[in-house]
């Protein structure tokens, strides 16, 4: 009797675990090599002083946790040199003071006190020598809106909230996070303007993310202004007083610019197809602040319509871009998640892994500043202040990542602010093509959001853009190193085809001769191969002897200069490591049929096929991603 109730139980756990194998197949994990990124060869971008140096490069927000289990500073302290690999120019770390609640550093207890878990003031100084050393920045996270009710402001300055007439003292609005600050109090924006100011000058940080700026306060209740406008003035007065670059990077443009809820607040309206959005009110903040976060939530609204059938185009997104109201030459924050939308909605690879990467390259390529959130590059699955699975990671993803920064550095219409947008979509599949130039740097984006091939037609303004009908021009894509000779009559009205959910970036280039840009991409090419190999080798596929020599080839061509030889290699190496992802799991679906149906023919003998949970483990395989393939075992309907 033992017998049978052990076998029975080694059964369930053979199928539990075969669903756990089968869906993690095709699961790629690696380490990214070297490849920098030759801006001169291109003869594109070049730092430009006059303009901050936030707008230079991608934004990489930190939560500890997300870095490791531990959450310390030195963790991160060691990551930075991959960071620097990657293409990352800034690091904002959320907020790392005294706080009481383990899962929210936003409700401080004391701005003067680092978290004990997180290590020691030399670990910080630390990190953020390391930081400068790497030729990055770093900024903290400063939260002036709210705090705890055992925080050191609320035990020992009870006048500095705000109250109704009734004196009771208001919570923050229209989201309770805490005890509402009065942040038109003089007291308080000394206070605060001290804090900015005492960790620029004591810990070397070149900035501040101000955290919730909007307006604090229901108007129903409570009447009066309690803004933070001078409070911002006078922070940002004070750090520029010991650093004059320091930047302050604001979570929205303006006091009245709240989180949407759902998706429409007051602050904006829709027009036209619902992908379409004008903003109504005015961004004072972008006065004192170079940056501010603006469009995120917008696009997990996208998200929710691609999802249900709906696709946006290029007209809607253009409008959008044009309705934005930015004062003073600012600029806004761009991205797919941040803390806030991985603890509402979910981390992009989880709540929409086919979008990932035509969102991320939607946000490298329109106007602003990208930014990505610690473990998004290597397509991280966990939820708020999870530690990234950072040895299972996808490598490749991380090359596309890099690859997306490389191509941002190097192109003025695409990394500075000013350089204009321009619906380029004439005809065919609706894809979103959109042309960003900036003096005589052309970049024609094309995205597919939809899961089947994508033929569109797109026309360039030829005039304007100053091209000669008769000459030689190059449509060179950086994405994948594709070439496309046209003439200068061809490009009012020429077809870019993508693959499903698939992503081009053409660069317009004169003439023929694009050696240069195949040395550029030959080297990004190489380095995809090799990750790819090493993730390969890692998941324990099965890796023939002729991709190593095709690898070889490739670094031969790429050593003699045979740049077009060397991309063309690197592309059949990814061809036939695909391949053999394909076969890895037919063989592993092999073994999974031959265990099925062993454990069948066991439990017949036994005559346990009545009494298995028939019912419970059928709904279990039926709702599995790869239920199709219990179809074939043809077992009787009483049984598994």
């Amino acid at each position: 009797m033992r017998t049978k109730k052990l076998i029975k139980l080694v059964a369930i756990l053979i199928i539990v675990g075969v669903l756990s194998l089968t869906n993690s197949i095709g699961l790629v994990n690696g380490v990214g090599g070297q490849s920098d990124a030759n801006a001169s060869t291109l003869g594109l971008a070049q730092s430009n002083q006059s303009w901050s140096w936030i707008y230079e490069g991608p934004i990489y927000l930190v939560d500890l946790y997300y870095i490791s289990e531990d959450g310390t500073f030195k963790a991160l302290t060691e990551k930075i040199p991959e960071l620097k690999e990657l293409g990352i120019k800034t690091i904002w770390l959320v907020p790392i003071f005294d706080h009481s609640n383990p899962k929210i550093y936003h409700h401080v207890v004391d701005y003067y006190k680092i978290y004990p878990p997180h290590g020691s003031e030399a670990d910080l100084r630390e990190l953020i020598e390391t930081v400068h050393k790497n030729g990055m920045r770093i900024i903290f996270d400063l939260v002036t809106s709210y705090a705890p009710e055992d925080s050191i402001l609320w035990k020992e300055h009870k006048d500095w909230f705000i109250y109704d007439e009734n004196g009771t003292v208001q919570h923050t609005w229209p989201n309770d996070f805490g005890l509402a600050i009065n942040r038109k109090h003089p007291e308080v924006i000394k206070y605060f303007s001290e804090v900015a100011k005492y960790y620029v000058e004591e810990y070397d940080i070149d900035g501040w993310r101000m955290d919730s700026v909007a307006n604090n306060w229901n108007p129903k209740t409570v009447q009066g202004d309690y803004s933070c406008t001078e409070l911002l003035r006078s922070v940002k007065q004070a750090i520029t007083s010991v650093k004059p670059d320091a930047i302050l990077l604001a979570e929205q443009p303006g006091p009245l610019y709240q989180w949407p809820s759902p998706y429409n607040p007051p602050w904006i309206k829709f027009n036209g197809s619902g992908f379409r959005l004008e903003y109504v009110a005015d961004p004072v903040f972008d006065e004192m602040c170079e940056l501010s976060q603006q469009l995120g939530a917008f696009f997990y609204y996208w998200i929710v319509k691609v999802s249900e059938g709906a696709l946006p185009t290029s007209s809607d997104l253009v409008y959008t871009l044009h309705h934005e109201k930015i004062w003073y030459g600012r600029a806004r924050v761009r991205f797919i998640e941040h803390y806030d939308t991985v603890g509402r909605f979910g981390r992009i690879q989880v709540l929409a892994p086919n979008l990932h990467k035509p969102l991320a390259t939607l946000i490298f390529t329109i106007p602003g500043v990208p930014l990505i959130t610690a473990g998004q590059e290597v397509g991280a699955t966990g939820g708020w202040q999870e530690t990234v699975d950072w040895e299972h990671g996808d490598y490749t993803l991380r090359c596309f990542y890099k690859k997306l920064m490389q191509i941002r550095s190097m192109n003025k219409a695409l990394l500075h602010p000013s350089a204009n947008i321009t619906d380029v979509w004439a005809g065919g599949d609706i894809t979103l093509a959109y042309l960003r130039n900036y003096e005589d740097n052309y970049i024609i984006t094309v995205i597919n959001l939809r899961g089947k091939p994508a033929s569109s037609i797109l026309s360039l303004p030829v005039q304007s853009m100053d091209i000669k009908m008769k000459d030689k021009y190059t449509l060179y894509d950086l994405l994948s190193g594709e070439i496309f000779p046209v003439n200068g009559s061809e490009l009012t009205s020429f077809q870019v085809k993508l693959e499903p959910y698939g992503t081009r970036i053409l660069l317009l280039y004169p003439g023929t001769d694009v050696t240069e840009l195949d040395e550029w991409y030959s080297k990004i090419a190489l380095e995809e191969a090799e990750t790819a190999l090493k993730q390969a080798k890692r998941n324990g596929r099965i890796v023939g002897l002729e991709i190593k020599e095709l690898l070889q080839q490739a670094r031969e061509s790429y050593n003699s200069g045979e740049y077009r030889q060397a991309i063309q290699l690197a592309k059949q190496i990814m061809r036939a490591l695909r391949n053999t992802e394909n076969a890895t799991g037919g063989i592993i679906g092999l073994i999974i049929l031959t265990v099925s149906i062993t454990l069948y023919l066991l439990l017949k003998r036994f005559k346990f096929h009545k009494r298995i949970m028939p019912a419970t483990l059928d709904r279990l395989l039926s709702s599995h991603p790869n239920s199709k393939c219990w179809r074939y075992l043809s077992f009787p309907s009483d049984t598994v």
